[in-house]
């Protein structure tokens, strides 16, 4: 791909997504039941940060989600590793979901 695509917004075609920087989470309210498609930027959303001095570091995202159909703020705390697959989640007021879940109906 020539420097002016890139410049210029063309997809990269070392990603299948088209998104080689986003990461994509989909969580459902508690409160509503309103699904909500959460897109991160691994390079400024996503932190290192170091637990304890004996283990090395972990990727951690941290979100705070308020949707469009009610007031209800969530929290989304994910433990990623070097791949950016969740290995641990916690939630507040929100469920996450899998994009087929979030797709359908």
């Amino acid at each position: 791909m020539g420097i002016i695509s890139r410049l210029f917004g063309g997809k990269q075609q070392s990603d299948p997504n088209g998104d080689p920087e986003g990461l994509h989470v989909y969580v459902k309210c508690d409160k509503c039941g309103e699904k909500i498609h959460i897109r991160a930027n691994r390079r400024t959303d996503v932190t290192q940060e170091y637990p304890d001095e004996s283990s090395g570091s972990v990727l951690v995202l941290h979100k705070e989600i308020l949707g469009s159909n009610c007031q209800n703020l969530m929290y989304v705390h994910l433990t990623l590793d070097p791949g950016y697959r969740i290995v641990e989640s916690e939630t507040e007021r929100c469920t996450l979901i899998t994009k087929e879940q979030f797709e359908s109906n």
